[in-house]
């Protein structure tokens, strides 16, 4: 254990662990809509997607990629698995990468983007944007 809490610091990642709650929309396109909420702790990020044009999902996944680009930005980056299709005509797996700018120590505002990096037939995506509220002080 002490191990991987030294890996982590030395990547520059919290030993306190991070934890909030996302509320996005899909704002690209005017034909459809997916509203995504989502529960994020340390790495991984569960929730659910309302869509209006197909069935409604519930997600989970791992962003194991995550940089702090400089105070108060950072992105992360990694892979999301959905019950059905998101978006519409998609695929049930995706990319999923995530950039957040702090408002204050509680709130920031996160842009969202999920693709399937053209792994299927087509590359449907969602680009959402939102508030993420943390449930703990960093």
């Amino acid at each position: 254990m002490l191990t991987a809490c030294f890996l982590l610091w030395c990547l520059g990642q919290q030993i306190a662990p991070a934890e909030g709650v996302s509320f996005t929309n899909d704002f690209r396109h005017s034909d459809r809509s997916e509203r995504i909420i989502g529960y994020e702790r340390n790495f991984f990020v569960f929730g659910a997607v309302e869509q209006t044009t197909a069935e409604n999902a519930v997600f989970a996944g791992a962003l194991p990629l995550n940089i702090q680009l400089f105070r108060g930005f950072s992105f992360a980056g990694g892979a999301v698995v959905a019950s059905t299709s998101v978006p519409h005509r998609g695929t049930n797996a995706n990319f999923m990468a995530r950039l957040q700018l702090d408002l204050t120590r509680r709130f920031s505002v996160a842009y969202w983007h999920w693709s399937n990096a053209h792994l299927g037939r087509n590359n449907p995506s969602v680009d959402s944007i939102g508030v993420t509220m943390r449930l703990r002080k960093q």
